[in-house]
């Protein structure tokens, strides 16, 4: 859906998890019952019609990751 501002601070919960943080992207969630798919997916549809952040910003819908994590994985495997 979005994305907290840059200028939140680093919110963490007891845990130690970062729950809240700059630029961290937020979004939102629709369950239903079984068998209700068709029910579960107008709601959908009808929010993101209401909303229109889809059309806001079709470039965020897809999110490609910035880390390469080749090393990790390596040094990972270079240890079993």
């Amino acid at each position: 859906m979005g994305y907290y501002s840059e200028k939140m601070t680093v919110m963490k919960g007891d845990d130690g998890l970062v729950g809240k943080a700059p630029n961290a992207p937020f979004a939102i969630l629709f369950t239903g019952r079984k068998f209700s798919e068709e029910k579960l997916i107008a709601c959908a549809y009808a929010f993101e019609q209401a909303t229109r952040k889809a059309a806001e910003a079709p470039s965020r819908l897809v999110m490609r990751p910035s880390t390469d994590l080749t090393p990790s994985i390596a040094q990972e495997d270079s240890r079993t």
